[in-house]
């Protein structure tokens, strides 16, 4: 099954950007982390928008610490499997989020080129 991964992101002290989620879902086909940036996890039922953000290397799967270019840091707060496999040309979608973390429904909608939609529903 495909993995997918949270991670905080603390931006570097000079950058004027606060700190986020991001969200990534392994594309095995294209060999990608598809990513949103996200202000908060999600919890059960609640709507919230997100922001899609270029393609990250599968690295981050597993990677937490220093981002180089002086971009800040990520530590991972969840990672799991989903089901099924979703492709990056989509515009709607809904998977399972499988993780012991954080398990249920994840239902994501374009609304424009980069914002996005999404609903959270734990099993």
């Amino acid at each position: 099954m495909p993995r997918f991964v949270i991670l905080l992101h603390r931006p570097a002290p000079n950058s004027n950007e606060p700190p986020h989620y991001d969200f990534m879902l392994e594309v095995t086909t294209e060999g990608v982390l598809a990513t949103w940036r996200w202000n908060a996890i999600p919890t059960d039922s609640e709507d919230f928008t997100g922001v899609s953000l270029e393609a990250h290397r599968l690295e981050y799967l597993e990677y937490e610490g220093e981002i180089s270019g002086n971009r800040g840091s990520v530590e991972r707060k969840v990672q799991g499997s989903y089901s099924p496999e979703i492709k990056s040309e989509l515009t709607e979608w809904t998977i399972r989020l499988s993780s012991s973390m954080m398990a249920g429904d994840l239902h994501a909608q374009r609304v424009s080129e980069s914002e996005w939609k999404f609903q959270f529903t734990a099993n």
